[in-house]
């Protein structure tokens, strides 16, 4: 019989992306006061792979990805990613953009065994968590 123990942390990675750079700032701001301090965080970077997002968030996206000092726990990622939702609406709300959705946070956490986004999206390789929010496991490492 297999036992129980606790589930590895991980470093909590949030992609933001816009085509406001103030919109991006503004997450890094918000996630080092709610989380605590971003220890990385990658450089602008073109995000270009998908239209999916045109519609409601325009063209000419930037991505960064952040990463936070503090290690997430396993469990705590629906309530991330719930959170951050309510992000994107509160500025959303606050900004003065054209778009519906002017900014897209996607939070997740990366172990040396795998890298787990959330997503409100279901689909046949996604697990529920809680309240509409699915995990991925979007990569997974081997030897």
């Amino acid at each position: 019989m297999g036992r129980t123990s606790a589930p590895e942390s991980g470093l909590l990675l949030v992609s933001s992306f816009s085509r406001y750079p103030e919109a991006i700032e503004w997450a890094r701001v918000s996630i080092d006061l709610f989380w605590g301090p971003v220890a990385l965080e990658s450089p602008p970077l073109p995000f270009g792979e998908t239209r999916y997002y045109e519609p409601t968030m325009g063209t000419d996206l930037q991505l960064r990805i952040f990463c936070a000092k503090e290690r997430l726990a396993p469990d705590l990622l629906a309530n991330l990613k719930i959170w951050t939702n309510r992000l994107e609406e509160i500025y959303a709300e606050a900004s003065h953009h054209r778009e519906v959705r002017p900014l897209n946070l996607d939070p997740g956490f990366l172990t040396p065994a795998k890298f787990v986004l959330a997503t409100t999206k279901d689909a046949s390789h996604r697990i529920h968590l809680h309240s509409g929010i699915y995990a991925e496991v979007t990569l997974a490492y081997e030897h």
